[in-house]
């Protein structure tokens, strides 16, 4: 993520915290704040409790011995996102679903200085809530930046190419042996690197181009797949990926 994104998130949720405690203005009534807040609530606490096991499980996979370890990982890495995707969907009705969102953001911004890309739909959805129920929140900020619509796109491409990079760096070493096994670190991070290249490529196709940036950043990340060692491993003419991997050599040109 970019340093002006970065920004840009900050001061949002700067904004959104400062909401949540004055709790002033709000437009929704009592009632339907409280039904649609303690949701908010309810999903946060769970989200800590699923990072928790996933973090438990993590940290199992690092044991060769540990048949289940990586099984479990996923599974649990599969219910923080969907919690996640809960919390987006649900709209805050008054500032304890705001602060439900905002803290869970916060937390971490204040912990790698960035959000995940599974959070970004939690990040939109808490923008919306604050412009629906306290513009006065992210006016200023919407004032101030008219991000790209694309950069988002941008920054997945890069995180996928950048991934590739390291895992071609991580096996490099290993390309002219026989019958070996990576050592446990790094065949860890290669199974890291592999399911954030998933989970990207998943997020990128969901996401639409709003322009050629966006259109390229799609093409990049396309050709990992068809070109996975280069150029000279690209689509035979006569196979239907060819007519694919021309499109994005056109877009790339």
């Amino acid at each position: 993520m970019s340093a002006h994104h970065g920004r840009n998130r900050r001061t949002l949720l700067t904004g959104a915290a400062a909401a949540a405690a004055a709790g002033a203005g709000w437009a929704a009534s009592p009632a339907m704040a409280g039904d649609a807040d303690a949701e908010l609530l309810r999903l946060a606490a769970e989200l800590r409790a699923a990072e928790e096991a996933w973090r438990a499980a993590a940290r199992r996979t690092d044991d060769p011995d540990d048949a289940d370890a990586e099984d479990d990982a996923e599974a649990a890495s599969e219910t923080v996102e969907g919690l996640l995707q809960r919390m987006a969907a649900t709209p805050a009705c008054g500032p304890s679903g705001i602060a439900a969102k905002a803290g869970r953001l916060t937390y971490s911004l204040s912990d790698t200085g960035t959000i995940m890309y599974a959070e970004m739909p939690l990040a939109a959805s808490l923008a919306a809530d604050l412009a629906r129920l306290m513009p006065q929140a992210v006016a200023p900020v919407a004032a101030a930046s008219r991000p790209d619509p694309d950069a988002a796109l941008e920054e997945m491409a890069d995180a996928m190419v950048a991934g590739r990079t390291e895992s071609m760096r991580l096996m490099e070493p290993y390309f002219d042996v026989v019958g070996f096994e990576y050592p446990p670190e790094t065949q860890a991070r290669l199974h890291a690197l592999t399911d954030e290249y998933h989970t990207l490529r998943k997020r990128l196709a969901a996401m639409p181009a709003a322009g050629p940036a966006g259109h390229r950043a799609k093409a990049r990340a396309a050709m990992l797949w068809l070109e996975p060692g280069g150029p000279e491993d690209a689509p035979e003419p006569d196979c239907d990926e060819h007519l694919v991997w021309s499109l994005c050599r056109d877009l790339l040109a």
